[in-house]
């Protein structure tokens, strides 16, 4: 919200100007992954490796991941909220 007022100063309802972003990035075909990650990740699950998310999103980040198929691959999701820490 702070933010919104911030870098919006000319919204004359920032509660409803938050709220909008809010929930558009919250909706998983508001967002995609570079063209590189499939092919990224791929080649990392290949080499062997395990691959999970830590992120200081909240969790909108779950519907996200499920969403986009470069990320249904990751074994383990680390979001802050969900695991008791806020975000800076």
């Amino acid at each position: 919200r702070e933010i919104v007022c911030e870098v919006l100063p000319g919204v004359t309802d920032p509660e409803a100007c938050f709220r909008e972003l809010w929930d558009h990035f919250a909706r998983p075909d508001s967002w995609k992954s570079f063209p590189d990650v499939d092919e990224s990740l791929r080649m990392l699950r290949q080499a062997g490796y395990r691959l999970g998310i830590a992120s200081n999103f909240d969790r909108r980040l779950n519907a996200l991941c499920d969403h986009l198929p470069a990320l249904q691959c990751l074994e383990c999701r680390m979001i802050s909220t969900e695991i008791g820490f806020r975000k800076p």
